[in-house]
């Protein structure tokens, strides 16, 4: 690694990233250089793309923008890799030093398959003059990070979204030359005001949920999400199970277990992730849905606890009428620096 290089861990890859993106200092000048270029502005060293995918989901992403060390992050969000892309790698490229100038990283978010990465991505980038971080949304990722920026979980919009430390989108601008223009002169004129300089806020709720088949004691589909929000961590979770799964029959949501952070009632059974997981399945088309409430007074009756369920369904099977249940835990993490 030359020196002056920073190593970051992201997703379990090492990734070497040159002077110009090192955190808490100027561009560094390209070794062999003869310093500043015109307007006193640093030559940029070439940023080296890796040969094999580098996948991201919310966590590492986060731990990527905190090794940035910027008030800013710019993730241009890629849907597909056509002429607009190319285009708008070329703008971003030509506007590295006004983005480092206005204390605002750039990382690239492909959010197609990983699989595209060698044959599609690599070459538009580099025939693009790309200089700047890109990575791939890991496919179980997809949900949860569409969720978090756009509010749908079904999809992602294409476009410049600019995130603030307290991981808040506070603006988006359409992809393209023109929409890099646009950002940038909201970033200069001082538009946008961003969160205190603490570190990233990453996820705050990690959830994890089964789908189980009593009959058979089989998972027939699981679930993963992180948000700092409830209503958005749900509506990812209901996305991914119904997506996989349109069970026929009764389905339960056993209350949701909450682990984690040590605080009054952290260990106890949350029903409000539940409950909004049992009307996000229900208006997702799933025929009979019973909630955690209804779900906990059976279990309650039948001197069932959830955990005990979850980890032997056999026990509950001939008890009750449902096909299924959903089960799981909710992992309430402090913001780092909060």
């Amino acid at each position: 690694m030359r020196p002056g290089a920073t190593r970051l861990v992201v997703a379990g890859l090492t990734w070497t990233m040159m002077g110009c993106l090192e955190p808490g200092g100027p561009a560094r000048p390209a070794a062999g250089s003869a310093g500043p270029a015109g307007g006193g502005q640093f030559a940029l060293p070439a940023y080296v793309y890796p040969d094999r995918p580098p996948t991201v989901d919310r966590r590492s992403l986060g731990a990527l923008l905190t090794g940035l060390d910027e008030d800013y992050a710019v993730l241009w969000v890629m849907v597909g890799i056509n002429d607009e892309s190319a285009a708008t790698a070329t703008a971003l490229s030509d506007k590295r030093h006004s983005l480092r100038a206005a204390g605002t990283s750039l990382v690239g978010l492909y959010t197609g398959p990983p699989s595209q990465w060698g044959p599609a991505l690599l070459p538009m980038l580099r025939g693009a003059g790309a200089n700047f971080v890109c990575v791939v949304v890991a496919p179980p990722a997809r949900a949860g990070l569409a969720a978090w920026l756009t509010g749908n979980p079904r999809q992602f919009q294409p476009g410049l979204y600019v995130v603030d430390r307290s991981d808040r989108v506070v603006a988006r601008f359409g992809a393209g030359p023109d929409g890099v223009a646009a950002m940038i002169a909201d970033l200069n004129a001082g538009r946008l005001v961003p969160a205190s300089r603490g570190a990233w806020a990453g996820p705050e709720l990690h959830a994890r949920v089964r789908l189980i088949e009593l009959c058979s004691g089989k998972v027939i589909a699981r679930a993963t999400a992180d948000a700092a929000d409830a209503e958005v961590l749900v509506s990812a979770l209901a996305h991914q199970l119904a997506a996989t799964v349109r069970p026929a029959g009764t389905v339960a949501v056993i209350p949701i277990r909450r682990v984690g952070a040590r605080e009054p009632g952290a260990d106890v059974v949350a029903s409000s992730p539940g409950s909004l997981l049992a009307d996000h399945l229900a208006r997702r088309g799933w025929p009979s849905v019973v909630g955690p409430a209804s779900a906990g007074r059976t279990l309650a009756e039948l001197r069932l606890g959830a955990l005990e369920v979850e980890f032997a369904p056999s026990r509950l099977a001939p008890r009750v009428a449902w096909e299924a249940m959903v089960v799981g835990s909710v992992e309430c993490r402090p913001r780092p620096g909060g």
